[in-house]
């Protein structure tokens, strides 16, 4: 979980500084970043349903886990729209 937040956190950086130079080359390799976050979540989920599984008591915590999850991989599909609304031109 603190990896997925730490990347998405990175991601935001770099598409402000990328906004802010004008840099559409590393708006694109932003954009590329979103689909490791997604592998991440993906990952994290199969791991959670696991234990959700094993025992039927872990279910209300592993849920909470993976709202915060999602949370953040939203974060950096977001930060994926935004880059390219500002690489066409949109605002």
């Amino acid at each position: 979980m603190r990896h997925i937040g730490n990347h998405v956190l990175s991601m935001l950086h770099d598409a402000l500084d990328a906004f802010a130079r004008l840099d559409s080359e590393q708006a694109l390799r932003i954009m590329k970043e979103d689909k490791r976050v997604d592998e991440e979540y993906q990952a994290a989920t199969r791991t959670l349903l696991t234990f959700m599984m094993e025992d039927t008591r872990n279910i209300s915590r592993c849920m909470s886990v993976m709202w915060i999850l999602r949370a953040g991989a939203g974060g950096g599909s977001c930060l994926q729209h935004c880059r390219e609304c500002d690489l066409h031109g949109q605002r």
